[in-house]
């Protein structure tokens, strides 16, 4: 498999995180399990194959279209695994899908919109121009400039974003303190928030807290819980293990001691 990953340099940077280039995967198992990692996603398709998603509460896949725009997810999803796929993933930074969209980004949490219906036909014409290409390079330089056209004809920072983020997450201000400091009601701030982060404060402060347990578990799976509760700033041990369970519907254990093609991805021969 082929696997490229470029991270654009300011001022696109600060709305895009990655642009991630695979040709050629195939899964190993049926399905595949990916875990929240706190992003909004486009995702253009550049094969043929359908891209099936599976319901927990339905008997049938969901057909995804060719290109799609995800907001930031709550919870795992289950895909069918695929097959010897193309695909470009532009992983937005917080604040970019608002910036690329101009549609609150609280309008996609938990959800996959057809991103032709969003972004106009042009889309279509940008994948087909990507497929007919062969150069990894190449085709990640032509999602660069529709991105660059797309979000900075409108955006030139993410002020917003990167102080809120501060507050957050690495500061861990309440609602009440960051009201005080921003000088927002706490009402508008939530309802400011959600327009440009895609969820709520708290489950944003959360789903940060998750990221940074998830990545120690990674770099360090036989470290304690104990050492990973107090550096990532849970209350304790049940805590730490409720909240991954929320994020994953796994303890932590069942995690490590998983199929895992990534960090966020966990393959499995059944659905979860």
């Amino acid at each position: 498999m082929l696997l490229k990953v470029f991270t654009p340099p300011p001022p696109l940077g600060l709305f895009v995180k990655n642009l991630i280039y695979y040709r050629g995967y195939t899964s190993e198992a049926t399905f595949e399990q990916l875990i929240p990692d706190g992003h909004a996603q486009l995702v253009i398709t550049l094969d043929e194959q359908a891209r099936m998603l599976k319901q927990a509460t339905e008997y049938t896949n969901q057909k995804l279209p060719p290109v799609w725009l995800s907001g930031v997810q709550s919870g795992p999803i289950t895909y069918v695994g695929e097959q010897n796929a193309s695909t470009l993933c532009v992983q937005f930074a917080p604040g970019g899908l608002y910036a690329l969209t101009g549609i609150p980004t609280a309008k996609f949490h938990n959800r996959f919109e057809d991103a032709s219906l969003v972004l106009g036909p042009e889309l279509i014409y940008l994948r087909e121009q990507m497929m007919a290409l062969s150069n990894p390079a190449a085709i990640i330089q032509q999602a660069y400039e529709f991105l660059q056209q797309k979000i900075l004809t409108n955006a030139t920072d993410n002020y917003f974003e990167t102080f809120v983020h501060q507050l957050l997450c690495i500061k861990r201000d309440t609602l009440a303190e960051i009201s005080r400091k921003t000088g927002y009601s706490q009402r508008y701030f939530i309802q400011l928030f959600k327009q440009h982060m895609g969820i709520a404060p708290k489950k944003y402060q959360r789903l940060h807290r998750f990221q940074q347990a998830l990545a120690h578990l990674n770099q360090t799976p036989q470290a304690s819980f104990a050492d990973l509760v107090y550096q990532c700033h849970f209350y304790d041990q049940a805590h730490f293990i409720n909240e991954f369970k929320h994020f994953t519907q796994l303890t932590p254990g069942q995690y490590l001691s998983a199929e895992r093609p990534y960090a966020h991805v966990i393959a499995t021969e059944e659905m979860a």
